[in-house]
């Protein structure tokens, strides 16, 4: 095996746990909202620091893969010539389980925001991350979620990398609900590129 195959395989199995790890989120907050409408509020509690827990590990995941990134060398650096180079933009269709990563979306969204002066509902963000994003996503990111199938994979990433804007201060926490908006900090990071 190529390091550039067992490269991509790491990477696919961080994308995968990532994506396990969002779905469980989605389930729990699932019965969360159903506990809460039979006001079983120590229910609702203890799924809530379950969310919190799960949510704390993807932050963890997310930093491992970020670490396993910096550790690999260039393609160029493998010894390989172009044709034996594997990236992922150049495999076309991604094996199964692989999804466009979070941090793919992470200026689009900005990008959006700015163009929807300032803030807009997540439904017309999405809808230019959409525009934005459409050639560059691939056959699995517009495949069904398997714990909601009426959810398509790529808007659940583009609303979990929304947590992590927030997380970095390019959007603001304290925004009405359904309603992204950047702030200063994040106008200076698309306006640096």
């Amino acid at each position: 095996m190529s390091t550039a195959t067992a490269e991509l395989n790491v990477q696919g199995a961080f994308e995968l746990l990532v994506e396990s790890l969002e779905e469980e989120v989605n389930f729990i907050n699932s019965a969360g909202s159903q506990a809460f409408l039979r006001g079983a509020y120590p229910d609702v509690d203890k799924l809530r620091l379950r969310v919190d827990a799960i949510t704390a590990l993807r932050e963890k995941v997310l930093a491992l893969r970020e670490e396993w990134e910096r550790m690999m060398p260039a393609p160029e650096e493998h010894g390989q010539d172009d044709e034996e180079s594997i990236s992922r933009r150049d495999l076309g269709r991604l094996p199964k389980g692989m999804r466009t990563p979070n941090r793919e979306y992470e200026e689009p969204i900005l990008h959006a925001l700015v163009e929807l002066g300032g803030k807009g509902r997540m439904s017309d963000v999405l809808a230019s991350v959409e525009k934005r994003m459409k050639p560059d996503l691939n056959d699995i990111d517009f495949q069904p979620l398997l714990s909601d199938p009426d959810s398509v994979r790529w808007r659940n990433t583009a609303q979990w990398t929304r947590f992590t804007l927030v997380q970095h201060g390019d959007l603001k926490p304290d925004s009405p609900r359904g309603v992204w908006e950047i702030t200063q900090k994040g106008r200076q990071r698309i306006s640096r590129k």
